[in-house]
């Protein structure tokens, strides 16, 4: 009997385990004055994140335009801004609200933001709106953001007088499941000798 738990014990451990993992993109080590239609990032484990630039309606769910009005802009030390024409000719450096503008970033993959560093701001607020349905209007920068589920995708933007840069943005999410086989070894190992330590002492 006691044989038969242990190999069942083991067996959970050669079990898959699912795994989670954690991603910083940071965005300030790149050349300054660069401007992009679209970027790609590199996290600090392997992943990566897509960055394109657009303008909204003052309802950010209400409607985006990510047609050529607006590029991502790179500032060495600061991060992501915005580079687009605001009707009185092309104005840089912010993600501000002359537009009012945003940077889209997409994942690939459903995650759950953790943090975001700010750079060069304003007023101390931004708007947000991701895949999945959560963000809102003049959010503080100082707002506590982790735990949050985004989904693939999601929207930091500026409206009236705000404006700021992105530095960094740290996810989750979860990885492919793994196998613990040498765990099961040593658990399937130590229950054995358990197991045969007590029938010594039946003996």
């Amino acid at each position: 009997m006691f044989l038969k738990a242990a190999v069942t014990i083991a067996a959970t451990v050669f079990a898959t385990v699912s795994l989670a993992a954690t991603e910083t993109f940071d965005f300030t080590g790149y050349h300054a004055g660069t401007y992009y239609s679209s970027a790609s990032f590199s996290g600090d484990n392997g992943g990566s994140v897509d960055v394109t630039a657009g303008t909204y309606d003052w309802v950010i769910s209400d409607g985006v335009d990510t047609a050529g009005d607006a590029w991502v802009g790179q500032w060495t030390g600061y991060g992501l801004g915005v580079w687009s024409s605001d009707g009185w000719g092309w104005e840089e450096h912010y993600v501000d609200g002359h537009n009012p503008e945003f940077l889209k970033f997409s994942f690939g993959e459903d995650v759950t933001l953790e943090a975001i560093s700010f750079a060069d701001y304003g007023n101390g607020q931004f708007d947000w709106y991701s895949s999945n349905g959560s963000g809102g209007l003049n959010v503080a920068m100082d707002a506590d953001v982790s735990g949050t589920d985004v989904g693939s995708m999601f929207f930091l933007g500026a409206w009236g007088s705000m404006g700021f840069k992105v530095e960094s943005i740290t996810v989750s999410y979860d990885v492919s499941e793994v196998p613990l086989p040498a765990a099961g070894f040593l658990l399937l190992g130590g229950l054995g000798g358990l197991a045969a330590l007590k029938r010594r002492k039946k003996a």
